[in-house]
């Protein structure tokens, strides 16, 4: 091992010698490991959370992928990026948290470069994924609320736009595999002065390359952030004058109205409408009629008033979800950004805190994985179908039978 190598290169040829340091070299091994444990208790707060976050991640994101690839399979227009943000937030609910776990367990004595490199590299991409899917929905949202009249994205479009971001995010973040490295930090541990290896995308001896590569890689995560932020208050702005203009000329439905005028009459519900919508315009979009809104396309529908308000409700509640992911996505994932940024060339950053102020730093430092774990339960908030589904999916597996049961009736 390189930690081997490190402390055996200056033994002595004699006897005497290679026993002298070979006794020196395992009481610094046992130091190291001891140190070691000792960082991983200070961090055993930090570790707690992710493991929480992780459990309800990968739960909540798995109930997601269930519910709309098996109950709401059609996809319509309005759900179609939901099932493709529940990937990426299975797989950052899963490696994000693991490699932090790695992190906090192997804090000194981080055990393989190849571990390190996949790691941070496959942490990165589900975040640039992400931020680059959330930029796609500003940008269709968009289109559709403030330019409707205009030339739309259809299916086909947002394939080849999400194939393209996947692209360019993956390229962008390829050098970061030759960048990232082991570290070895000097300590100093009950008199003993120990090597440690732990494993960080900074050097602080780093090159021009280096230094050139990750500012253009902050600048260009950041301008996507905030043309998706712009994007996004150009829709709010057009979102919450519709809703205040409802609610001054007359009363909203509520959620509870809203779903029993959706399950009253399945024939005139909104999924009918969605469906005929979606047929509509995938009829038309070779001709013009394709690129007006989806308002529009539901007044040639010629459906009843009463659907149509309650359609414009299950509309904008879209509107605002994919708004408040955004929202979410931005404040936990600009502060993780914000911490490389700042602690690039310190890689001792890590290890100069008392326990309090280094688990705070720390949890600020892994904030990214809490927009995927949230991600659900926004989908369950503004999205009553969904909602409904998950209930009627949970209620159907508490009426199943046990296994011994269904053997001993068969």
């Amino acid at each position: 091992m390189a930690m081997d190598a490190m402390f055996y290169q200056n033994h002595d040829q004699s006897g005497h010698g290679t026993n002298t340091t070979q006794s020196n070299t395992t009481n610094k091994e046992s130091i190291l490991l001891e140190f070691n444990s000792h960082i991983f208790l200070d961090r055993l707060p930090n570790t707690i959370i992710m493991l929480l976050l992780m459990f309800f991640g990968v739960i909540g994101n798995s109930i997601v992928l269930y519910v709309y690839l098996s109950r709401l399979s059609h996809w319509n227009i309005e759900r179609y990026f939901i099932p493709f943000l529940a990937m990426v937030d299975f797989a950052a609910c899963v490696i994000g948290p693991t490699f932090s776990l790695l992190e906090n367990l192997y804090s000194v004595t981080f055990p393989s470069a190849i571990v390190c490199k996949t790691m941070w590299y496959a942490t990165c991409l589900t975040s640039g994924i992400s931020v680059s899917l959330l930029f796609i929905v500003a940008i269709n949202r968009y289109l559709k609320l403030c330019r409707p009249h205009k030339r739309q994205m259809t299916i086909h479009h947002k394939r080849i736009f999400m194939a393209i971001m996947f692209s360019i995010v993956s390229l962008i973040l390829t050098p970061m595999v030759f960048f990232v490295e082991l570290q070895y930090i000097t300590f100093t541990y009950k008199n003993e002065t120990v090597i440690g290896i732990t494993c960080a995308p900074h050097n602080p001896q780093q090159t021009l390359g280096e230094t050139i590569y990750f500012g253009c890689m902050f600048g260009i995560i950041s301008l996507i952030i905030i043309l998706t932020a712009v994007l996004y208050v150009a829709v709010g702005k057009v979102v919450f004058e519709r809703l205040r203009k409802r609610r001054k000329g007359s009363v909203p439905p509520s959620p509870r109205l809203v779903h029993h005028n959706i399950n009253q009459d399945r024939n005139n519900s909104v999924f009918s409408i969605l469906a005929t919508v979606t047929s509509a315009n995938n009829d038309s979009s070779s001709t013009s009629n394709s690129r007006k809104d989806l308002e529009s396309t539901t007044q040639v529908v010629d459906l009843p008033r009463s659907n149509q308000g309650t359609y414009r409700q299950y509309r904008l509640n879209f509107y605002v979800m994919f708004l408040t992911i955004f929202i979410c996505n931005t404040v936990s994932f600009v502060p993780s950004m914000v911490y490389l940024f700042l602690n690039e060339s310190d890689v001792e950053f890590w290890f100069n805190h008392d326990l309090l102020v280094l688990n705070i730093h720390l949890t600020v430092h892994r904030l990214f994985v809490i927009n995927h774990v949230l991600n659900p339960f926004i989908y369950g908030y503004f999205d009553l179908t969904f909602r409904k589904h998950v209930i009627a999916t949970f209620r159907k597996l508490a009426r199943r039978p046990p296994l011994d049961r269904q053997f001993s009736s068969s």
